[in-house]
């Protein structure tokens, strides 16, 4: 068979774009002999060309085998693709990769079991804080266990006696009580840039009341409608930016000051769980 230029171009462009492995796929099913090849370190183009000058010479194989082998290739090629990467590198898993996240079912649910006891504590006598720390070496994966292993179970299971869960998820970062506020703001507003309501927020959670108790957080959750049917969950993810990132004392006593106040109240509004 006599191939127009257009035709050859053609045929030389799909074996330029077969990966090495599949090249040499190639290669091995027409049985071309290795010495008419130039070798790997040489242009895929210039393999391609020899490839294709063997198989019209009286020697070679044919187009027709040629074209068929390579489009047996592909297909398999296609067939077999490989899809996303599951695995993250050095970022955390979060709730959106939760079809993904595989192998730690045993440390999911003893965090659930451990959290719902906390929950179910809170009216006892000497109860405490609902407020669990997920704790671990740095790069164990402690994110990714409550992001996209805890949240999910807990909108899955939710809590007894309760119709819905709220789930919010900060960083501190510098500024936790900017950081709290701009979270409260977010669960309590629809509007998409609360400047305002950050900013009110910061002033209440910033300052103690008259016994001392910074109680802004637990007053503001109170506040949100149907809070009691739908309670509040907090996870702060990096809590140990608390201490590495805010150079501010006082804004460091204020944030875990309110995390703990409003995680103690028996009314079991609001639950906290630090990574």
């Amino acid at each position: 068979m006599d191939l127009s230029p257009t035709e050859r171009l053609a045929l030389i462009n799909r074996v330029n774009s077969l990966i090495p492995a599949d090249f040499e796929r190639l290669v091995f099913a027409l049985n071309a002999p290795r010495s008419v090849i130039p070798s790997d370190k040489a242009a895929q183009g210039d393999r391609s060309s020899a490839l294709l000058q063997w198989v019209e010479s009286p020697a070679g194989k044919g187009i027709e085998l040629l074209r068929n082998t390579l489009d047996e290739i592909i297909s398999i090629e296609s067939s077999s693709a490989i899809g996303p990467n599951p695995y993250m590198g050095l970022a955390a898993f979060t709730e959106e990769d939760s079809d993904r996240y595989f192998g730690r079912e045993a440390q999911v649910e003893r965090v659930w079991e451990r959290f719902e006891a906390l929950v179910a504590q809170s009216k006892q006598e000497n109860a405490v804080p609902r407020f669990l720390p997920i704790l671990g070496p740095s790069g164990c994966g402690k994110s990714s266990l409550a992001r996209a292993g805890f949240i999910p179970e807990l909108m899955r299971r939710r809590l007894s006696g309760k119709s819905a869960v709220r789930v919010e998820v900060l960083v501190p970062g510098m500024r936790p009580i900017e950081a709290l506020a701009r979270t409260l703001a977010k669960a309590t507003t629809d509007n998409s840039i609360p400047v305002a309501e950050i900013r009110k927020f910061v002033g209440e959670l910033g300052e103690p009341n008259s016994a001392g108790i910074y109680d802004g957080l637990r007053l503001s959750v109170d506040s949100i409608p149907d809070i009691q049917d739908a309670p509040l969950v907090m996870v702060v993810d990096q809590f140990e930016e608390v201490y590495s990132l805010c150079k501010e004392p006082d804004e460091r006593e204020a944030f875990i000051g309110n995390l703990l106040c409003a995680a103690s109240d028996p009314n079991k509004n609001l639950s906290v769980v630090i990574t």
